[in-house]
Order: C-alpha cells, then structure tokens, then sequence
C-alpha cells in the first residue's frame, strides 16, 4: 500500500471539476511531487485524495485556471494572413474577369468593391500596432 504523508495545494485540474491536481508527499519519495486525481482514479489512493480533497480535507479546492492563450509568432500570424490574402484573391479573381468583361452585376459589383477593401485591409495589418501578438482580424465578406 502507498503511503501518504502530506498533501496539499489542491486546485481543480478541469472545468467540468472531475480532476483535481495536488502536491503529494509520498512516503518512498524525498520530495513532494505533482499528483492528479480523478474520482474514477486507476489507483485507489489517487480515488481517494480526490474524494478526500472534493471534501475539504486538504483545505479548499482552488478554482480551475484555464491555460493562458499562447501568444502567436510572426510565422504564425504571416502564415493566417497569406492564408487569407489567397482566400480573397480566389474569391476576387472571377469578379474581376467579369468587370473586364463589362457583365458584372450591381451586386457582384458590391462584394468585388467589399472583397477589394478586405484584401487592403488585411495588407495592411503588418503595420498595426500590437502586429503580431493582437491582431484584429477583419471579417471575409459574404
């Protein structure tokens, strides 16, 4: 049997509150260690320092901290924005070929004008402030 002999520090490991991370010193170990526990644990000492930590036993349960959201990179942002680039010339070129070739409608005349200045648009996000971490991404036209 696993001997416990100190635990501490619980916070819910999960938003739906079915995981429960501890540190745990263990009696076989110099050192505390990180231990997660679930209810439905492979382990009866991890089903049980989770009952024992849902109960208060290990003072509260800290509220679950969702993982902050990792800030993207140039490559990542060049990446989305040649993404897009290519998205609204695909979606430009045959309503410019039908502008060259005088049939385009007064609608198709509105979204090449609204697809137009959606492609400058996102040319010219480089240059924002805050341009590669916060990026206002604007909406591809309908």
């Amino acid at each position: 049997m696993t001997e416990i002999l100190h635990v501490a520090a619980p916070v819910w490991a999960d938003q739906a509150q079915t995981t429960i991370n501890l540190t745990v010193q263990f009696a076989h170990l110099a050192e505390p260690v990180p231990f997660t526990a679930t209810q439905t644990d492979s382990v009866a000492y991890g089903t049980e320092l989770f009952v024992r930590a849902r109960f208060g036993e290990y003072g509260e349960v800290a509220p679950y901290q969702a993982p902050p959201t990792p800030i993207p990179t140039e490559e990542e942002q060049q990446r989305e924005l040649v993404r897009r680039l290519q998205l609204a010339g695909d979606a430009i070129a045959p309503l410019a070929d039908a502008e060259l070739l005088g049939i385009l409608t007064p609608a198709e005349t509105s979204r090449l004008t609204a697809l137009r200045l959606y492609r400058v648009t996102l040319s010219r996000l480089p240059e924002t402030p805050g341009w590669p971490t916060t990026v206002d991404w604007p909406e591809l036209p309908t």
